[in-house]
């Protein structure tokens, strides 16, 4: 890890115990070993730090996400990709998958609890805040959903709506989740139990099993 990282790095670790307006330059120097001064050889200053933290994060998200809703063996739009969900199993599996690794891996947790803290005290961060972590959510699993109707595996139904009973839940555990606290394995029953209730009541083919 180069300085530069180093810098992005501990401030990333500041951010999100204390919130973005409590840290100071000099705290994020402190923390990466080195003068005050030198953050500016890497940074024009704290609000540059933060807006490389919001790029990475941007980028490690779209690779992430990509691995569960986009196959590497398929091609095409990524909601047009979901239809490779031929089970109900394999809907579990792919959002148990998804949620563990996201909670378990420290840059995302540490992204969220940074705007979390920050959202109450600074707008930008708020707008920031809802696009990524409610109305680009919902928006992206309402299109999800949209297609799904649309193409015979959910019943028709209001795919808005359908977003928001499928993400409130996994939104409200994000919210609970403290890592070294919060048990993961407990956490992924719940969302077990969620899932294959929401497919129950949206999913034709588990309508289709129920009347067999």
């Amino acid at each position: 890890m180069n300085t530069k990282e180093r810098i992005a790095c501990e401030a990333l670790t500041l951010f999100s115990s204390k919130g973005y307006s409590a840290v100071s330059v000099r705290d994020i120097a402190r923390a990466a070993g080195i003068k005050e001064s030198s953050i500016y050889n890497h940074y024009k200053g704290k609000q540059a730090i933060f807006d490389a933290l919001v790029e990475t994060y941007d980028t490690r998200s779209d690779a992430f996400f990509s691995q569960f809703a986009s196959p590497k063996h398929l091609e095409g739009n990524i909601i047009e990709n979901m239809a490779y969900i031929k089970t109900i199993d394999s809907l579990v599996e792919m959002v148990l998958a998804s949620v563990e690794r996201y909670l378990s891996d420290d840059y995302f947790f540490k992204f969220f609890r940074m705007l979390s803290i920050e959202r109450f005290n600074n707008e930008k961060v708020q707008a920031i805040y809802q696009k990524m972590f409610i109305d680009g959510a919902l928006d992206y699993q309402a299109q999800l959903f949209g297609w799904m109707i649309d193409n015979g595996y959910f019943v028709r139904s209001d795919p808005k709506m359908a977003a928001l009973q499928f993400y409130s839940p996994i939104y409200m555990l994000f919210n609970q989740f403290e890592p070294g606290v919060t048990d993961m394995k407990a956490v992924l029953q719940i969302l077990e139990r969620h899932v294959r209730q929401f497919a129950a009541l949206y999913d034709v083919r588990v309508k289709r099993h129920e009347a067999e």
